[in-house]
């Protein structure tokens, strides 16, 4: 006579795997129970199900971004037309699991500035590489990264061009 076999199966699985044993499905609504096998011999091998549920374990990011720039997680790209989803990395946990990651942008503006001053009329205000002159008494000229939260500045150039008020007496 042989005796039966017992023994337990205790491993952990995540929210959406399934083991399956005799024929019965256990997962995160099924965890435990017991299943007999009756092996070609006839004996029997009772299995005791002893599953422990892992969650997938979640995140945020909570940024801004500058306009133009673009953010890509797992292919999928974030930017000003895309600011908020959520993403899932298939099996990236620590555990196994998957890890969730919600996505939330902000748009940063850009900041803006102006210029605005006068010199003689043969003078140059070169700024930024640009030339403003009599003939060029205008413009935007633009700083990139230069803003205090990491955006563009843009800087809008007003020249007038006078001749000094020069007053002087001849003392003879």
């Amino acid at each position: 006579i042989l005796d039966e076999v017992t023994f337990t199966l205790d491993t952990a699985i995540c929210p959406d795997d399934e083991l399956m044993v005799n024929g019965n499905v256990y997962n995160q609504d099924n965890l435990t129970g017991q299943e007999t096998l009756i092996s070609a011999m006839g004996c029997d091998s009772i299995v005791t199900i002893d599953l422990e549920l892992l969650t997938d374990q979640s995140g945020s990011l909570d940024t801004f971004y500058c306009a133009g720039d673009m953010l890509v997680i797992a292919g999928e790209i974030f930017d000003e037309n895309n600011t908020t989803g959520t993403i899932v990395l298939t099996d990236a946990a620590s555990t196994g699991c998957d890890s969730i990651l919600v996505v939330q942008l902000m748009l940063a503006e850009d900041a803006m500035g102006t210029l605005d001053t006068v010199l003689c009329p043969e003078d140059v205000l070169t700024i930024g590489g640009m030339n403003f002159d009599a003939t060029n008494p205008t413009g935007e000229f633009i700083l990139p990264n230069a803003a205090n939260n990491g955006c563009d500045s843009i800087v809008m150039v007003f020249v007038d061009f006078e001749l000094p008020d020069v007053q002087y007496e001849i003392n003879v």
